[in-house]
């Protein structure tokens, strides 16, 4: 069967009711254009169509070439995604019969609609708002390190895929997506040109599938903050960023390769060089941008342990973020991941132990050559001994080739330390000149802002005296119109004063048939009650019940005293038989009490609608005869009611045409006042803008200084990681570790 167009899309999609098999979808709208058709957006593969669906939005993506797995392909990305639940991807159901066209079901895509900016129009927007872009930069590294961690690879970020809504980043077109399931697959897309890498093809598939375009965006979005015109020397956001295809296809030759490589600030450069590298390789060696901004050494797992050194980060002032660029590539970083075998002391230990072997006999000697007590002589010369002992035994340590290696290693880490605390320190010196120029800043501003705040106040008092006019034009009016309304009230109550009584009275005779009415029919249903009690207690033998403690003779003498049924059991009769014991007298009041309420659950609770009709209807009839009066008495009393309202509505319409006319001449006269303030005010404007940007200026000065010290830090703690590294195998070279090889050989 021939694939549908979108042509077909687009005229199927307007009868939903019709052609769609969601139940949802069947009861939704497609957005329309202004001519009253469906607004497609249409790509290279798919047309999507924004339907409205009650409270919720949805996107329907009609697919417009045939893809064999395409059902198992969604199948494991629904699956993966919702295990995952990242915040970047949004909720889609496949549904193989979607719609019909020609009398076939083709499969849609049913996808959350996702209300955002496209990235290229966010950006142009932002353009001039650094903080913004730099805020995005960091949400899409944060965004691609959760993808990676996931292991999912989009397949195609381009700016037509990524949403930016409410500041964060939403990814939709889920076509070429790769995650596990998938692994050994080819990918169905090659993705947007300017976003992909020259050597892609659809062979190409895996978890480093993202890895070319969120660098590219990365780049684009680090450039752009930092000088927004290059999106307008570039020509940019014509279905690109700052890159083409072609710029990938010849670097050499590419305006903004060169633009890059040229640019004032170090970090731009750098990661510039760094991206243009990638180019000569393939897809799948292209880095992360987490392994390319922040190097980690990987630990073999075989290995025993060592205290974790990671190289710490450098933190980002409030003012101004400081993107690392990579100091090694990842390969590079994974090589120092083979430890070196362990270091040992290589020097003979026989000298330093037979020091040790001398010390006690030598200290003997001496303490007989003293005078004084034998045992404080031998006490001070084994002192003295040990100490020279211990002495020669340090000097040894130090002459150990591994010793002096490691203590070499440990001054090489002591002065990278040293200069990475200088940066450190220029950087909080530069925080210090930024926290000077917001107070000058301040300073300056509040002066402009004071000279603003006077002027207002004179504009203000002016158009307060014109406010003051009008308020009293209008209070006099308002008076007129109290006046005109106590009058119109005054006149409306003699007009009730004369009709109303008549209807109060009416009312009242209505209301007192009601409630006869009532009266008479609870009357009636109480008497109805009663004796539906009456009748089922004396059905009720005393001779047949089921009594305790109340045998044959008792119920006898009960029957000659005139009790044979529930209906006879009174308290007082009971209590008048002396001969009847108190536990029968209430056994049988307790049954008659029981049959009571056994009653009220079976009796009546409402008449027949005869009965109630036999009642009602006399009453129904003089109500509605005095219903009739009342209306014929309303009538009147309406009909006065609105020709005097009549009368005072003319009225009421000169007032306002009063009001309207002060309101006029007020508003020119505000206006007019206004106009002579523009000029100053935009003087006042025109001064702080001016303050803005040298301010601006300086800070960018000093930022750039904080950027080239800050430039040296990723090197300086490559090298620490790569110290700490060569200084794990001199671990146990310590001066503790000799003596304990020196004393137990172990």
């Amino acid at each position: 069967m021939s694939w549908p167009t979108p042509q077909d899309y687009n005229e199927a999609i307007q009868n939903p009711a019709l052609n769609l098999a969601d139940p949802e979808l069947k009861a939704g709208t497609p957005e329309l254009t202004s001519l009253g058709l469906p607004r497609p957006i249409t790509g290279g593969c798919v047309s999507v169509y924004r339907m409205r669906c009650g409270s919720r939005d949805w996107a329907v993506r009609c697919f417009l070439r045939e893809v064999p797995d395409q059902q198992k392909r969604y199948a494991a990305i629904s699956r993966h995604l919702a295990s995952a639940r990242l915040p970047y991807t949004v909720g889609f159901q496949f549904l193989p019969q979607g719609i019909r066209i020609r009398g076939q079901w083709f499969p849609i895509l049913k996808m959350e609609w996702v209300q955002g900016e496209p990235l290229n129009l966010y950006i142009e927007n932002h353009l001039h708002n650094p903080a913004a872009l730099k805020d995005l930069t960091r949400r899409w590294v944060t965004m691609t390190e959760a993808l990676a961690q996931a292991c999912i690879a989009h397949g195609d970020l381009q700016h037509g895929n990524i949403l930016v809504a409410g500041g964060d980043l939403k990814l939709i077109d889920y076509d070429g997506m790769f995650v596990p399931a998938l692994s050994g697959q080819p990918s169905h897309e090659v993705g947007h040109r300017n976003y992909q890498h020259p050597r892609r093809d659809q062979k190409d598939s895996g978890p480093a599938l993202d890895h070319f375009s969120a660098w590219v965006i990365y780049l684009s979005l680090a450039a752009l903050s930092a000088e927004p015109d290059l999106w307008q020397k570039l020509g940019a956001g014509d279905e690109s960023l700052l890159f083409r295809k072609e710029d990938f296809d010849r670097p050499q030759a590419s305006e903004a390769f060169t633009l890059l490589a040229q640019h004032p600030e170090a970090r731009v450069r750098a990661l510039a060089a760094q991206f243009t590298s990638l180019l000569a390789g393939s897809p799948q060696d292209v880095p992360s941008l987490e392994s390319a901004l922040t190097p980690r050494v990987a630990r073999p797992s075989g290995r025993r342990k060592a205290a974790s050194r990671s190289a710490p980060a450098t933190a980002a002032s409030s003012a101004q973020s400081v993107v690392r660029p990579a100091a090694r590539p990842a390969w590079v970083m994974e090589s120092l991941s083979q430890t070196g075998p362990q270091k040992a002391f290589r020097l003979p230990l026989a000298l330093p132990r037979l020091l040790l072997a001398l010390a006690l006999p030598l200290a003997l000697l001496l303490a007989l050559c003293l005078h004084g007590p034998f045992l404080l002589n031998v006490f001070r010369c084994l002192a003295f001994c040990l100490s020279l002992a211990f002495a020669g035994v340090g000097v040894r340590y130090r002459r150990e080739p591994a010793a002096v290696e490691r203590h070499a290693l440990l001054a090489r880490e002591r002065a990278i330390r040293r200069a990475i605390t200088a940066i450190e320190r220029t950087a909080e010196g530069n925080e210090k000149r930024h926290a000077a120029l917001d107070a000058e800043e301040i300073h300056r501003r509040e002066a402009l802002e004071g000279w603003k705040r006077d002027l207002q106040a004179r504009e203000h008092q002016e158009l307060s005296e014109v406010h003051a006019a009008l308020k009293a034009a209008r209070d006099t009016i308002v008076a007129r119109r109290k006046a005109q309304a106590q009058e119109e009230e005054e006149a409306l109550a003699q007009i009730r004063a004369r009709r109303c009584p008549g209807l109060e009275a009416i009312d009242q005779e209505i209301e007192a048939v009601e409630k006869e009415q009532a009266e008479r029919l609870a009357r009636a249903l109480q008497a109805r009650q009663h004796d539906f009690l009456e009748m089922f207690l004396q059905e009720q033998s005393l001779w047949k019940a089921a009594l305790p403690g109340i045998g044959r003779a008792v119920r006898l003498r009960l029957r000659v005293q005139g009790i044979g049924t529930a209906a006879d059991i009174d308290t007082d009769v009971l209590q008048s038989l002396h001969w009847l014991a108190p536990p029968h007298q209430n056994a049988l009041v307790a049954w008659r009490q029981d049959l009571e309420a056994k009653a009220c659950s079976a009796m009546p609770h409402a008449l027949s609608a005869e009965e109630a009709l036999r009642i009602t209807d006399p009453f129904e009839r003089r109500r509605a005869r005095l219903q009739a009066r009342r209306d014929q008495r309303q009538a009147r009393l309406t009909a006065e009611e609105a020709a005097l309202r009549n009368q005072f509505r003319q009225e009421a319409e000169a007032l306002d045409a009063q009001q309207s006319d002060a309101q006029a001449r007020a508003a020119r006269q505000s206006k007019s006042i206004q106009e002579r303030y523009v000029p100053n005010y935009a003087r006042i404007e025109q001064s702080l803008t001016d303050l803005e940007a040298a301010m601006a200026a300086q800070r960018r000065r000093i930022d750039d200084e904080t950027d080239e010290a800050q430039q040296q830090l990723p090197s300086h703690h490559w090298q620490l990681t790569q110290l700490q590294r060569d200084l794990e195998p001199y671990q146990n070279l310590t001066f503790a570790r000799y003596l304990r090889v020196l004393f137990l050989n172990r």
